[in-house]
């Protein structure tokens, strides 16, 4: 069983879930840490190519970014 959470988004990549139980992830197209919670999105913009998504012991966020070729806090 397929369950769709959100549409529209541009190029989604590395879900994860933040330590305040919301799900994140990148818009790789849209170049933006995208947080969906309870039906919302809310967007951010990470500027650049983000493509992955993890956060550390400290609860940061790590952002990949294909176009610089590293990643950010």
């Amino acid at each position: 069983m397929t369950h769709v959470l959100a549409e529209g988004l541009a190029f989604p990549e590395g879900p994860v879930f933040a330590p305040d139980g919301s799900l994140r992830l990148v818009e790789y197209e849209g170049g933006t840490l995208t947080r969906w919670e309870a039906g919302q999105i809310e967007r951010h913009a990470a500027g650049g190519q983000p493509n992955g998504l993890v956060f550390d012991s400290r609860s940061r966020a790590w952002v990949c970014d294909a176009g610089r070729n590293a990643a950010t806090v």
